[in-house]
């Protein structure tokens, strides 16, 4: 079983219907622009590193069911040097 189809039966095994789900991510500073291009129109809090050469990136994502978690790490998953946490 792949690591997004545990967190899928997980997230359904504990959330019934609608819940919020927190997303935290950790890029090079230089993939943001394609980071809001994939996920567009969400508050996210960003803080940079010491170096200012990475960036952690939050939001809070209400969804609706457990595959669209995983979608959007689907989605992202594509970003050069980004790392889920």
């Amino acid at each position: 079983m792949s690591v997004t189809e545990r967190l899928k039966k997980l997230l359904e095994e504990r959330h019934e219907g609608p819940f919020v789900y927190h997303f935290k991510f950790v890029m090079p500073l230089s993939s943001v622009e394609e980071f809001s291009r994939m996920i567009p129109g969400i508050e996210t809090k960003t803080r940079l590193s010491s170096n200012s050469k990475y960036i952690s990136i939050s939001f809070d994502f209400n969804t609706e069911n457990a595959q669209e978690v995983v979608d959007i790490y689907h989605r992202v998953q594509a970003i050069p040097g980004i790392l889920s946490l």
